[in-house]
């Protein structure tokens, strides 16, 4: 089987990770400071959600619908909110964390 390009997305500037919640995929961009926030089948970034210093590891409360952002420059853990794709909160670290996981 041959490798064919079917489309390239330009999601934002250093795209490091993704998670995917409902019916979104978020991207964290560690250079530019965001979360571009993309939905399923769609071919384009419908939202970018600002704030961040630079995030890293995301994981993903489906319960509560909420994801949790670290962020490596700030030594902070962002709450994002699914529903309205809004940060809620910011819980300071002291330290940049070696991983996340959530407990539902």
């Amino acid at each position: 089987h041959s490798r064919i390009e079917q489309n390239r997305l330009v999601a934002g500037f250093g795209p490091r990770r993704l998670i995917s919640a409902g019916q979104q995929i978020y991207v964290g961009n560690s250079l530019g400071g965001s979360l571009s926030v993309l939905e399923t089948g769609g071919l384009g970034v419908v939202q970018v959600i600002s704030g961040f210093g630079r995030p890293g590891e995301m994981a993903q409360n489906s319960f509560y619908r909420k994801i949790y952002v670290v962020d490596d420059e700030k030594y902070a853990l962002s709450v994002v909110d699914v529903n309205s794709n809004r940060i809620t909160s910011r819980i300071e670290l002291g330290a940049a964390p070696f991983g996340l996981a959530v407990i539902q």
